[in-house]
């Protein structure tokens, strides 16, 4: 075990055996378990239900609660999530279906009026980026690729081939040139199973004057496996054509007229040239990522805050008949959380963060809550997390807009996250019938678009027609806008808990978080029991 392990099992040891707690609202960077739950009791209780029952009449002594712990196993597991339009689709296409066209590098057109093969392409170079070589496979199956649709099309006469099918990014204009292509042509489809268990800890230490402070962790393993569906074949009997229609006019933009015996032929050759090819392109030494279903167990990140909650006696004096006597319970919150949990690994692209994926944050909240005698307590806070920005070395990056999410370059990058935003609205129904307590909050997430930035310079490689050595400085091959552009998302979710105190100081309980309606993220359940202990 080295140091930094010793270190981070350490802190947990001691923030166990002194003061851990929880009761609060966590918001991460995790699209899969955005907002997780670490307690049962009420959100809003802070150690102070006696002093609260006290105010109301209901106790006899006037106390605080000086010390919570609580214990928590948890399962989570999804198998479907929404897109950015809030759309039902699969797990692995949530930010995009997987594009294996895009993955080729740009080639210019080739003008030879033979038909020599293998036919040598000659690269842009515009997607290169500057000091780097273009995998081989991927130059392979390029070539192979687009010399197979000359021999479909007009083998004699490969200057007379539609400028579709000369370039890769005449075949990428054909993924966009109809609904029907869009997510289909050149596409997989992946869906995913995800399961999510472990344990949680919580503790609560208040300290006098409404002031407290809280600190939750856990252990929790990940599993996450994976099916692939070849979109391109699902295209052969749904769609069939893969050109634009416009573009099987004579009087279209294109000289030449599509005829529709090429539509099968060509999506045979685009799934065996290239969708066939997916274990061999992403495991190549290049590249370098495994496609294997994803496992793994880990520490969570480390949360503390300070709170401040103070009561006041609303309508003390007034008569029941008029108006109702409650408490209003204002509070304000300051904390923070410490990335010790293990990041994502960037070369299994099925892999999780157990946390903010190294990013330690801070976070500040508050609310109030109006506490009735007779009835219900009603909840509601507001509140935000800053994430610490990083700087990752051998980050996978696009290197052309419609890359997603396998990348053959990899390159250093700060990231820095964007803020996340948090609602909650709730009700608490304490004892509501013997020892039965129950409560039930609303909460809505969203995560504000991520900020990143190249570390290194982004020329593209020079052009092999020019003669010329340098780098091109006009040119910017990394596209750390489409990461950018699939960063922001958001997640409502309700916190259902029931709870019965078997004696004063001991209670157990139960929650369900279920999904309501999320964008770019999992729509994840969350069931947990747990074991609350106060002193």
């Amino acid at each position: 075990m080295n140091a930094r392990a010793i270190y981070k099992y350490g802190l947990l040891l001691v923030s166990l055996l002194v003061v851990h707690g929880v009761n609060s609202v966590i918001t991460t960077l995790s699209r899969n378990d955005p907002a997780p739950p670490y307690s049962t009791d009420n959100p809003f209780a802070f150690c102070g239900t006696p002093h609260y029952e006290y105010l109301k009449g209901r106790a006899k002594i006037d106390s605080y609660k000086h010390f919570v712990f609580e214990v928590s196993p948890f399962y989570q597991r999804a198998d479907h999530g929404s897109n950015s339009c809030g759309c039902t689709t699969e797990l692995g296409d949530i930010s995009g279906r997987w594009n294996m066209i895009a993955l080729l590098p740009f080639n210019k057109p080739t003008t030879m009026t033979t038909d020599p093969f293998p036919i040598i392409y000659t690269n842009k170079n515009t997607d290169l980026p500057c000091g780097k070589k273009f995998p081989q496979i991927l130059i392979d199956t390029r070539n192979e690729l687009l010399s197979d649709l000359q021999d479909i099309v007009n083998p004699d006469n490969p200057s007379s081939l539609p400028p579709e099918l000369k370039t890769v990014e005449g075949l990428l204009d054909l993924q966009f040139s109809t609904t029907a292509n869009d997510g289909n042509f050149g596409y997989y489809a992946v869906g995913m199973k995800y399961k999510k268990e472990g344990v949680r800890f919580n503790t609560e230490f208040y300290i006098g004057e409404g002031v407290g402070f809280t600190m939750q962790t856990g252990f929790s393993s990940i599993d996450q496996c994976a099916s692939f569906t070849n979109r391109t074949t699902v295209q052969y009997a749904a769609y069939g054509n893969p050109f634009n229609p416009m573009a099987r006019n004579p009087g279209s933009a294109i000289s030449t007229v599509f005829t529709s015996t090429w539509n099968v032929p060509i999506l045979h050759a685009v799934t065996t040239d290239l969708m066939a090819r997916l274990d061999a392109i992403t495991s190549s030494t290049e590249i370098d990522y495994s496609l294997c279903a994803f496992h793994d167990t880990s520490i969570d990140d480390l949360y503390g805050e300070m709170f401040w909650r103070y009561p006041a006696q609303i309508n003390q004096l007034e008569s029941e008949d008029n108006y109702p006597k409650f408490l209003f319970i204002p509070f304000l919150a300051l904390g923070g959380t410490y990335a010790i949990a293990k990041p994502r690994n960037f070369s299994q692209p099925l892999s999780l963060p157990f946390g903010n994926n190294g990013h330690s944050a801070a976070r500040v909240r508050g609310g109030f809550s109006l506490d009735f005698y007779e009835t219900i307590q009603l909840n509601a806070e507001v509140g935000v997390t800053k994430f610490k920005g990083l700087t990752y070395c051998n980050m996978p990056m696009p290197n052309n807009d419609a890359q997603y999410p396998i990348f053959p370059f990899r390159t250093s990058a700060h990231v820095a996250p964007g803020n996340n935003w948090h609602i909650l609205l709730g009700f608490n129904a304490h004892n509501f019938w013997y020892n039965w307590s129950a409560n039930f909050d609303y909460i809505y997430v969203t995560h504000d678009r991520d900020c990143i930035t190249l570390t290194g310079t982004n020329y593209a490689a020079p052009d092999p027609d020019s003669g010329l050595t340098d780098c091109r400085s006009t040119i910017n091959p990394f596209k750390p806008e489409v990461l950018m552009c699939i960063s922001k998302w958001t997640s409502q979710m309700f916190n259902f808990t029931l709870n019965y105190a078997i004696a004063p100081d001991f209670s157990l309980g139960g929650l369900i978080q279920i999904p309501v309606r999320r964008k770019n993220a999992y729509t994840s359940s969350t069931f947990m029991l747990s074991l609350f202990i106060n002193i």
